[in-house]
């Protein structure tokens, strides 16, 4: 969950709160691999890696937007729920290896990366990954889910034929784990027209087969990165991937094939736009509050639903108004308006 949903959650249901904080697996009190855990995004569900950004604006992204993002997300999962997370999602799955050192200065053991850009390489999404160049147990590890297995096909084989068919896949790739992620809307049933109910009860239809049969160990995902001794390097997968930066190469769940085709380019040229000018700032030693004002501006217009070309149209009125007022006050410090 982002930042912003946790705080959502507390404000319309003190029931769930109250749940997650009594079932929910925490870190630092002992970790239950059969128990539900409570993994964070960013706080605002902004892009961990930005598409476009010069490679010399990199660092400064990381720490200086991507960073507070992180730390604010686990911050608000400690303060309400009283759960350390384990787990980090990257908003659409938007990820590339460089980011991973984050992650572990933050105490998170691993993060999930979606498998789509891998196309048929099965075999590669039962792996668990590590980015450093030498592993050791401190590590961050990476978790690539199995798009071969799309859950909306629930709807259609049913949950039993959909475990026996999840079975099927991993026999047939030569692999023993299996990770797969959804967002809310299919959960929910939405994109086949059917109520909450009737979509949440399918998919817990899908999670009494899983967890009733014999032959399946139906576990958290920190549990799948806790119980591979020994992960690959990320690098060297996208090198076999003929990737030619394997650490800044950025792929996403946002298509089929793991591409950024429905990032709004306009858009998302106007953050690059923002992110070098702050960056440039701080460099030539303007920095002040002005800055960081305009930044916590930005980051309330700094999620990738601002930028997905299918969703963002009702969304553009607002991105423009907070985008024009953040931009506005690094212009006004570059003038020399500080405070």
């Amino acid at each position: 969950m982002t930042g912003q949903t946790l705080e959502s959650v507390a404000r319309v249901r003190g029931d769930v709160v109250s749940r997650i904080r009594w079932d929910a697996a925490n870190k630092l009190v002992g970790w239950n691999p059969y128990k539900v855990e409570i993994g964070i995004s960013t706080d605002n569900h902004m892009p961990v890696s930005q598409p476009g950004l010069p490679l010399d604006c990199w660092g400064a992204y990381y720490e200086g937007f991507v960073r507070p993002q992180i730390r604010q997300a686990k911050e608000k999962l400690e303060r309400i729920y009283y759960r350390t997370p384990r787990g980090f999602f990257p908003p659409e799955g938007m990820f590339s290896p460089a980011f991973v050192y984050l992650l572990r200065q933050e105490g998170i053991d691993y993060s999930v990366m979606t498998g789509e850009f891998l196309g048929d390489d099965s075999w590669a999404k039962g792996q668990v990954y590590h980015q450093t160049p030498k592993f050791n147990i401190g590590d961050t590890k990476i978790v690539v889910t199995a798009n071969e297995l799309w859950p909306e096909k629930v709807y259609e084989m049913g949950a039993w034929n959909f475990k026996e068919a999840i079975k099927y896949f991993a026999c047939c790739s030569g692999i023993e784990r299996v990770v797969l992620g959804a967002d809310i809307n299919l959960f929910a049933g939405k994109s086949r027209g059917l109520s909450l109910e009737q979509g949440n009860n399918l998919m817990l239809d899908l999670f009494y087969r899983l967890k009733e049969d014999g032959c399946i160990d139906f576990r958290n995902v920190a549990s799948v990165a806790d119980n591979y001794w020994c992960p690959r390097d990320i690098c060297c997968l996208h090198s076999e991937h003929r990737i030619a930066d394997p650490s800044h190469y950025i792929s996403s769940w946002m298509d089929e094939i793991g591409s950024l085709e429905l990032l709004d380019s306009e858009v998302n040229g106007r953050v690059n736009d923002f992110i070098k000018q702050h960056t440039h700032l701080l460099r030539i030693g303007k920095g002040c509050q002005k800055m960081q004002d305009a930044k916590h501006t930005f980051f309330d217009v700094s999620g990738m639903e601002f930028r997905h070309r299918d969703w963002n149209s009702p969304l553009r009125g607002r991105f423009d108004w907070e985008y024009s007022i953040a931009k506005r006050m690094l212009d006004e410090v570059e003038a020399g308006y500080c405070y």
